[in-house]
């Protein structure tokens, strides 16, 4: 009866012990699962930092070209006044702001600014108009402005000065 006993108290703790075993192995199955998803997540996440220079360095180009532009149509400024034989051949789309006449001492109108265009080789009035404007399609207005020294919209001479409204 004694041996039963202990045979019985045996088998308890050995079950027991195999239920420990049993919820430890659901643990590190629960955590290795859990480290899986965590492993995926960080390989999607170095995924997209590896794209992060390749776009960084993009960005940087863009940046570097509008600085390039910017610059070019800063000191492609030329003023309307000055005289034609006195024009350079631009090297790059000339816009400025020059004060118009001085109206007649009866007159009360505000001074109001002109600017002009000189046009370069290459260009058009839509090209022109994405210059000044921002957008290409304000080509007309181009046009319409300049009706006095442009018979048609493709008549465009190299060093002509074109007034911007």
């Amino acid at each position: 009866e004694e041996a039963a006993a202990r045979a019985a108290e045996a088998e308890r703790a050995s079950a027991a012990e195999n239920d420990r075993l049993r919820q430890q192995l659901r643990a590190a199955a629960q955590g290795a699962s859990e480290l899986t998803r965590e492993r995926d997540a960080l390989k999607a996440d170095a995924a997209r930092l590896a794209a992060l220079p390749g776009q960084l360095q993009a960005m940087e180009a863009r940046a570097v070209a509008a600085e390039k532009e910017a610059a070019e149509a800063r000191d492609a400024l030329v003023p309307a006044s000055a005289p034609a034989e006195a024009a350079p051949p631009a090297p790059a789309a000339a816009v400025a702001v020059v004060p118009a006449p001085t109206p007649a001492p009866t007159a009360a109108a505000p001074t109001a600014a002109v600017r002009t265009y000189v046009v370069q080789a290459g260009d058009s009035l839509s090209r022109i108009s994405a210059r000044v404007y921002g957008t290409g399609r304000r080509w007309r207005e181009l046009f319409d402005a300049n009706r006095d020294v442009l018979p048609d919209e493709n008549s465009l001479q190299p060093g002509q000065r074109l007034k911007v409204p």
